[in-house]
């Protein structure tokens, strides 16, 4: 179908559907183009109010909500209503902070008496996540000879704490020998230790070969 308007006659109001048509906002229908190539049903109605440009890749095909409903910006903050339901979390970032939704890590804790004298203490078993700036940990430890160490147990910490908020909040047992609450405190600042003895701040050397320690804790990364 060819669309021709003399110079003076109104603008075209309608179109059939597979027309080959140019759009004038002034005019309407005011000329034929080969590139536009629009298809709009019987019936159907397009209203544009204003000026408007469309991209996307051909063949595609963009399906709107069955009510009427604003098209999200994804270039600005957006207020959702209602129950929203999202797929599968796949970003690594939130705001610039890491997110991990993965298991924890293990690692594995330095361990030694303040005065290791001849202590021997058994391989240390860690294990640790961080999400943002927090870090969650917990530690598994055990002297195999208590010798003549003695002092606080320092065990190493996954990662240095804030310098500015050196503070770990742990909890803890002794769960062979003695069977008591653990006294635990970060050590230095940044601290990238912590110390641990018993529940009233003496020496957990106390109880002998075979001692071992089960703690978990939270602190600010530096």
């Amino acid at each position: 179908m060819t669309i021709r308007r003399p110079k003076d006659a109104p603008a075209a109001t309608a179109v059939a559907a597979g027309d080959t048509f140019l759009i004038d906002g002034a005019t309407g229908v005011r000329a034929l183009a080969a590139t536009a190539v629009p298809s709009v049903l019987p019936g159907k109605v397009v209203t544009v109010n204003n000026s408007l440009t469309l991209a996307g890749t051909d063949g595609t095909t963009m399906t709107f909500p069955t009510t009427s409903a604003s098209v999200a910006r994804t270039d600005a903050g957006q207020t959702f209503t209602g129950t929203q339901a999202f797929g599968a979390l796949t970003a690594t970032t939130l705001n610039g902070a890491a997110l991990d939704n993965l298991a924890w890590t293990a690692y594995t804790p330095s361990s030694a008496f303040a005065t290791p004298g001849t202590s021997v203490m058994a391989t240390a078993a860690g294990r640790w996540k961080q999400i943002g700036k927090t870090v969650h940990f917990s530690v598994d430890a055990t002297v195999t000879t208590v010798g003549t160490g003695t002092g606080s147990w320092v065990i190493g910490l996954p990662t240095a704490s804030s310098a500015s908020n050196p503070i770990i909040g742990a909890s803890g047992k002794e769960v062979i020998t003695l069977g008591v609450l653990l006294a635990i405190q970060a050590v230095g600042s940044p601290a990238t230790t912590c110390t641990v003895l018993k529940y009233d701040n003496t020496s957990l050397a106390a109880g002998g070969n075979g001692t071992r320690v089960q703690f978990n804790g939270t602190y600010e990364a530096a």
